[in-house]
């Protein structure tokens, strides 16, 4: 019988000389999505009235819920339906099938939340709105401390409402984030060209952002699975569910849609953290930088007059050249260096007091060392 260091020996040879013999798939460690493409195991569960919303969010506390919220027909079920890829979500024409919020747990890992539809634009649905669905979700926005961000669904072809504009800001006011998804983009009327036809989406995201003063993130979805963009907003979506689930609290969620907003938009974000106020140390250090620079801008001042006002008196009564004195009383240059000579009379030392004060008051002197007269001597 071959010994184990033998065997290893032929193994190796065998993988050399024949490589595709010896070829075994390693399986990779599959990774758990929440929600994954196929065989999602769903759990639904209606909460019509007060009493059975409370009792859901207290048995589904420890997941992670997101909810999905817009007007009638603008396509929540639809969307709820495609990421899910089943028929769980009630999607029809007729207004107001979701009349409860229906907690759809996906894989024991995440909650997807069906909101009852807000009023359209026939507002058939208007009185129970009111009276019943409006309390309802807000009691579950306000009160449900494991949801972490609202999708909000807007058929792009229509007009901002009054009533979205304020339920968007109310739900914004009670610090739920908001994504903004704008579905049904593939029914816009056919352009002449793709590139009109891509004018003509964005006119209408600007138009809605607009009315709705919404600055953060959104997301063209459609649901027509046999279209690359429908397939590609399905993935972008849940990518970006993936990252609000991971989120630890509504502010982190809010940030990280922030972000990721500001990054496309190609803007910066401006820092929300208030500015921290210095320490009694920094003010005491501060000041005593301040002074120290105005004491030695003082005492340059004084400096520069007193030079100015001895050149000049020297110039004027001692007939010493004004070049000379200049470099002597400024750049401290002996007055050796150039020569003893004077001037034949007081008026031949005249000069221009705005030149000289120039001189002093500049720096050029300062970096720049001039050189002495051709005739003097050497210093």
């Amino acid at each position: 019988m071959a010994s184990p260091v033998a065997l290893m020996l032929r193994l190796q040879m065998r993988r050399k000389s024949f490589p595709w013999l010896c070829t075994v798939a390693d399986p990779s460690p599959r990774r758990d999505f929440l929600v994954q493409n196929n065989g999602n195991v769903v759990q639904v569960l209606k909460c019509p009235t007060f009493q059975v919303l409370q009792q859901g969010m207290i048995e589904l506390a420890n997941v992670p819920h997101v909810c999905v919220a817009g007007e009638s027909n603008a396509g929540k079920s639809s969307l709820i339906n495609h990421l899910l890829r089943k028929e769980l979500a009630i999607a029809s024409s007729v207004a107001g099938k979701t009349r409860s919020v229906d907690m759809l747990k996906v894989n024991s890992n995440l909650v997807l939340s069906d909101l009852p539809g807000l009023p359209s634009r026939d507002h058939q649905v208007a009185k129970m709105w009111d009276t019943s669905w409006y309390p309802l979700v807000m009691n579950y926005v306000k009160q449900c401390e494991a949801l972490k961000a609202m999708l909000y669904v807007h058929d792009i072809r229509w007009k901002v409402s009054p009533v979205v504009r304020s339920f968007v800001h109310e739900v914004q006011a009670s610090g739920l984030p908001v994504m903004l998804i704008l579905t049904k983009d593939d029914k816009i009327a056919k352009a002449s060209s793709a590139i009109d036809e891509h004018q003509q989406r964005i006119h209408l995201t600007t138009k809605v952002r607009r009315a709705l003063n919404f600055d953060g993130l959104h997301l063209h979805y459609n649901c027509d699975s046999a279209r690359p963009s429908s397939r590609r907003g399905r993935r972008t979506l849940l990518r970006y569910i993936e990252d609000i689930a991971a989120c630890g609290s509504r502010e982190d969620c809010e940030l990280m849609l922030a972000c990721i907003a500001a990054k496309k938009q190609g803007r910066t974000l401006p820092s929300k953290e208030p500015p921290s106020r210095p320490s009694a140390y920094q003010v005491r250090s501060k000041g005593r930088v301040e002074l120290a620079v105005f004491c030695s801008q003082v005492s340059q001042l004084l400096f520069l007059l007193k030079c100015f006002c001895s050149i000049r008196l020297r110039v004027l009564f001692r007939t010493i050249p004004l070049q000379a004195m200049v470099y002597h009383e400024v750049l401290r240059i002996p007055m050796r260096a150039y020569g003893t000579r004077y001037c034949e009379s007081p008026s031949d030392a005249t000069f221009d007091l705005r030149a000289a004060w120039w001189i002093l008051s500049s720096n050029v002197f300062a970096a720049v060392k001039p050189t002495p007269p051709a005739g003097g001597e050497a210093g």
